[in-house]
């Protein structure tokens, strides 16, 4: 999970690179040769990105495999002795915030780079345009794009969850022996309440 972590920090700077270098081109008019190595330093980090997702996919793989991030759920009586306010599903919803976080930043990195692609398309009237910037704009949104694609693919995937069956009679934190099951609780209550 740690390794989940890293590459996701990695991939915010990445990004983070990849729009200073469009607000730059879009805040200034660069000469040719600017444009040429402004469209380098962007396929240099769509390479990087794409490596990363690979990496990423690779990982989570990984961990599918080996079960590191399958949830288990316990049914079973509560004792009062727990009183934590524990949410089991606070790391399920924690890991598909980070993942909807994420497509919601690569979002807006294609908008701005489709910003950049029209308003650099609008200056360079006169020909040769830059090739070199849009050629790495291009590898920039298809990477981004490959990146999104892969975190709805791995987002949507249904996910394994081991289900135990707690029966004990006693409280496995204090020991204590429950006082009465759920099935007697029904079976004592007047008709028309609900337990």
């Amino acid at each position: 999970m740690a390794q989940l972590q890293g590459a996701r920090v990695r991939l915010g700077d990445l990004h983070r690179a990849a729009e200073r270098e469009l607000q730059d081109v879009l805040n200034s008019y660069p000469t040719i040769r600017q444009y040429a190595a402004a469209g380098g330093s962007l396929a240099t980090l769509a390479t990087r990105i794409k490596s990363l997702v690979q990496r990423r996919a690779q990982i989570r793989l990984v961990a599918l495999s080996e079960n590191l991030i399958t949830p288990t759920v316990v049914f079973g009586t509560r004792c009062v002795c727990d009183d934590s306010d524990e949410n089991p599903y606070t790391e399920i919803s924690r890991s598909q915030n980070h993942d909807a976080e994420h497509i919601i930043a690569i979002d807006a990195l294609l908008e701005l780079a489709q910003q950049g692609e029209e308003r650099v398309a609008a200056r360079c009237t006169k020909p040769p345009p830059p090739a070199k910037f849009f050629t790495g704009l291009a590898r920039l949104k298809g990477a981004l794009l490959h990146e999104q694609k892969e975190l709805l693919r791995t987002g949507s995937r249904l996910q394994l969850i081991n289900v135990r069956i707690d029966e004990s009679e006693t409280c496995q934190k204090c020991g204590k022996p429950f006082n009465e099951s759920f099935d007697e609780q029904i079976d004592t209550q007047s008709p028309g309440e609900t337990p």
